[in-house]
């Protein structure tokens, strides 16, 4: 696809919670990230979210997040009625909030950012099937109107002409960003590692997740039993808070792990550059349901290699670095295999810089800014 105008198109753009009040939230993190870099890109963009009433920033307009869930729907809806006359384009990143555009959408051309099937995830954390069904619905009926998609991965284009049937030609993958500036650390690792209290002669791995049946944390504990016996120093430390916050302290002590796994809580945006760059490398072991991974993104701005499990869209986000990143499985065997041989040293990973050289070539904003607006000249020339 190659679409260039200089003249700006204007978007009326939905997007879920205000990324700097709700951390923590890759989708809010793109959007954030994607309005910010916008106005360079030639994208004149006015944005809608859900947050805290006393957000002032210009060009954003904010619903109460503390309203019913239907008081938000009809106060996004008319806000969006009395903005979108003067858009080119509608677009949407979360299907809830989405919903008041459906009939704008049979006026104005509507692109879908697709982060994920929101039924399926909230049913994977253990949510009724009624409530499924009605996500569900919502997701289909949003999903029908959109004009064309954007999908951070191939695994998420998959998905939507699998499990939604959506036209594939319609369909265009826009990975994900990396604020690189923030996370590329000029302090060395030893200084980092002073400087957040860490020991400065172990091996060290991150893996920062919330902590959730998907996201596969109990694999890596285990796996942490068989490589604790071949490599005694390995230190792993979880950040992150979630349900399972209680049952996977449980799991460590249980397995005499507790001078090899360590908790870090909830990481605070400001700290996360840090505790990637004090890391030798990350891992994310998830399961299911991941359909980028910005995590392995920004562990590789911060120059630390990410393992990834073949799991969505993650083996797309290191594979054209080092396809050995991405393990076998997400099993606990698979990582813990792939680990003990990287810690042997028959198996190496990414430098540094190499890390980082590969996160500015392939996840700058302004690139990824770029590729969106091409997106959105598309659905307006469709239209």
């Amino acid at each position: 696809m190659s679409v260039s105008s200089s003249t700006a198109i204007r978007s009326l753009t939905v997007g879920m919670g205000w990324y700097p009040v709700n951390q923590g939230n890759g989708l809010d993190r793109v959007f954030f990230e994607l309005f910010r870099h916008a106005p360079a890109a030639g994208l004149d963009m006015d944005a809608i979210v859900v947050s805290a009433p006393q957000i002032r920033a210009p060009r954003v307009h904010v619903v109460d997040e503390a309203m019913s869930a239907p008081a938000r729907i009809a106060a996004v809806g008319k806000t969006a009625r009395s903005l979108a006359a003067s858009a080119d384009v509608l677009s949407a990143h979360f299907a809830l909030y989405a919903l008041p555009l459906v009939r704008l959408a049979r006026k104005q051309p509507l692109v879908v950012h697709f982060h994920g099937p929101w039924a399926a995830e909230s049913r994977a954390e253990g949510q009724s099937a009624v409530q499924y069904q009605l996500k569900r619905l919502v997701e289909q009926r949003v999903y029908s109107s959109a004009t064309r998609f954007i999908v951070l991965s191939e695994a998420f284009r998959d998905m939507l002409v699998k499990d939604f049937r959506a036209n594939a030609d319609d369909i265009d993958v826009v990975p994900g960003g990396v604020d690189l500036a923030r996370f590329q650390v000029a302090a060395s690792k030893d200084e980092l590692r002073t400087r957040l209290g860490w020991p400065a002669d172990r091996p060290i791995m991150v893996c920062v997740r919330r902590l959730v049946r998907r996201v596969g944390i109990e694999n890596l504990i285990d796996a942490m039993v068989e490589i604790n016996r071949t490599c005694p120093d390995l230190l792993l430390k979880i950040g992150g808070r979630g349900p399972l916050e209680d049952e996977l302290k449980r799991r460590v002590h249980e397995r005499g792990l507790d001078n090899s796994v360590e908790f870090l809580g909830f990481v605070p945006e400001e700290t996360l550059p840090a505790v990637y760059a004090a890391a030798d490398a990350s891992v994310i072991p998830t399961v299911g349901l991941e359909g980028f991974g910005l995590i392995a993104a920004e562990s590789l701005a911060a120059g630390t290699p990410p393992f990834v499990t073949p799991v969505g869209g993650l083996p797309e986000v290191v594979r054209d670095l080092d396809a050995t990143l991405i393990l076998e499985s997400s099993s606990h065997t698979a990582i813990a295999d792939r680990i003990i041989r990287w810690q042997r040293g028959d198996a190496a990973v990414p430098s540094r810089d190499a890390c980082r050289a590969y996160a500015e070539q392939k996840f700058d904003w302004a690139r990824v800014a770029a590729r969106t607006r091409q997106v959105y000249e598309v659905a307006r020339q469709a239209s």
